[in-house]
């Protein structure tokens, strides 16, 4: 509401020179573009106009923090993790959903009050994930079997359900059960709606962008340091089950996901302040330091050692670095700034070329070679008959799934049929697949037709909507969908949404494109043809 009073009042008096004293005050938040001409006001209205609104700002802490404790809680993989997890995310929507009274200011003459629940109301994807919890619920309420432990092993035991219903598993929570997988997407339910509901101001959005790529590049260096000191413990004191961790993350793919997601972040975030430097025509800007947070992230995504997330990493660089190069060179102005886009160009090569040099490259030119040998002696296509025996067990469900937390423990039941999959050929022991390295069938083998098409439905209003926002026109944003879409590709050939730390981030981030182009598209009528930039 106050932004709509402020573009019609500037649509009013943009075309006298003078208008600008008489605007009321704590309300002059435009600055002309291409001028040195600057809006005085006290500092008393400048902090009032920037200031968010005090609920806004408790929820952007809430939503930042758990963000950002997600990945440094060993990528929120343990029940305890998720649970502090969930409690954020119960946390966020409260705040979110929370009337907001507002004072008066200039243009209006009293006090009013804006009900977030009409907000939370009118999003798709509440109703969507809804929908979705309960299929699941469904699921976990009508168990067809159970989870039988003995000294002997453990087995699944066929029980009595309901047939006309969608039925899942009774199995341990602690490994993996259809009420942990509640608790997951729950989560993820929550803080969607949170940040759709609670976050107004473009400003609070692009705050949490910045804490996300901060925290990763923290997380990033303590990645090289590890590296460096050759650490065989997470923070120098916890031992994981396995030796391919990186950083705080057990499972190294999990590690390359998730700082290619990030590293979208950092780069949609200098794309950003690179062209408020150029419209506003400035010296500098933070721009280079999020080059610095780039090449930071692409370093140690190379230092993962995971083929798929090096991959990834080289085409999202190639096609960010072609829309910020468009930017450069098509946008009127850009091309005085170009010092900034060098500088940030001559750091990224050098701290990777650097960090490559410092902590040797043999080991990742050997993973990319082995690449290529697996699959000359079809060592790689184990993976193929995963997927293979996996579609076996979809087609015997194919419509409801055998339900959400299942996979680990019916897989088994496939898996004999093959048996180059069943014993490990260098260690002679039996194999245990808790995922189907594809993400998309794991679901699909899970859920079923149905609980798949509700994710489907939701997916397609994002696209649609980014489609109705035009956010090719958007570079930052256009860099920040690639990366989301960049996280998709690599969860049809492993399964990066089976760590929270990458769902929730993931997930998030679909709001925060959506509210920031709603935000900037309710501006550009105000702003078009006017030379001016909007701020905040």
């Amino acid at each position: 509401m106050k932004i709509m009073r402020v573009e019609l009042l500037w649509q009013t008096r943009h075309h006298r020179p003078n208008s600008w004293s008489t605007m009321p005050r704590g309300r002059q938040f435009l600055r002309m573009v291409g001028t040195k001409r600057r809006i005085t006001s006290t500092a008393a209205s400048e902090s009032t106009e920037h200031r968010l609104h005090p609920l806004e700002a408790a929820l952007l802490s809430v939503v930042a923090l758990h963000l950002v404790f997600l990945p440094w809680a060993l990528g929120t993989m343990h029940v305890w993790s998720q649970s502090v997890s969930f409690g954020f995310s119960v946390l966020s929507v409260c705040l979110a959903v929370w009337p907001r009274d507002y004072p008066p200011d200039g243009d209006a003459e009293s006090s009013f009050r804006l009900r977030m629940l009409p907000i939370l109301s009118s999003f798709p994807i509440f109703w969507i994930g809804g929908l979705f919890l309960l299929y699941t619920l469904i699921q976990a309420l009508n168990p067809a079997w159970i989870y039988v432990r003995s000294d002997l092993g453990w087995w699944m035991q066929r029980v009595a359900c309901i047939h006309l219903l969608p039925s899942g598993m009774r199995t341990p929570f602690a490994q993996a059960s259809p009420w942990r997988a509640l608790m997951i997407h729950g989560t993820v339910w929550l803080s969607v709606c949170a940040i759709w509901t609670g976050f107004t101001r473009r400003k609070a959005l692009r705050i949490l962008l910045v804490v996300l790529s901060v925290n990763a590049f923290l997380l990033a260096l303590l990645g090289l340091v590890q590296r460096a000191l050759h650490a065989d413990r997470i923070f120098w004191f916890w031992k994981p089950p396995d030796s391919y961790f990186v950083s705080s993350f057990i499972y190294r793919n999990h590690a390359g996901a998730y700082f290619n997601l990030t590293l979208a972040i950092a780069c949609a975030l200098g794309c950003w302040y690179y062209r408020r430097q150029i419209r506003r025509h400035e010296p500098s800007s933070p721009a280079v330091v999020f080059g610095l947070f780039v090449a930071v992230l692409a370093t140690i995504v190379l230092y993962s050692y995971s083929r798929t997330a090096t991959l990834l990493l080289i085409g999202s660089l190639v096609l960010a670095a072609a829309i910020i190069g468009r930017m450069t060179f098509v946008v009127r102005g850009a091309r005085h700034q170009s010092l900034t886009t060098v500088f940030a160009s001559v750091v990224f090569v050098s701290i990777v070329g650097l960090s490559l040099y410092a902590l040797k490259t043999d080991r990742i030119a050997e993973r990319m070679r082995e690449l290529e040998k697996e699959v000359g002696r079809g060592s790689v296509n184990g993976r193929l008959v995963v997927a293979r025996a996996t579609w076996a067990m979809i087609q015997d469900r194919t419509v409801t799934g055998w339900g959400a937390g299942s996979y680990r423990f019916f897989f088994p039941v496939y898996q004999v049929r093959y048996p180059e999959i069943c014993i490990a050929p260098d260690s002679h022991k039996r194999l245990l697949f808790e995922h189907a390295h594809d993400d998309y069938l794991e679901f699909l083998a899970e859920y079923g037709v149905i609980g798949c098409g509700i994710l489907l439905v939701g997916l397609c209003f994002c696209l649609f909507r980014l489609i109705g926002l035009r956010v090719w026109q958007n570079a930052p944003i256009g860099i920040l969908v690639l990366g989301c879409l960049a996280t998709m590709v690599h969860a049809a050939i492993d399964f990066p949404f089976a760590n929270p730390a990458i769902l929730i981030t993931w997930c998030c981030l679909w709001p925060v494109i959506l509210r920031w182009l709603d935000i900037e598209r309710s501006r550009e009528p105000a702003m078009s043809g006017t030379g001016v930039s909007p701020v905040g």
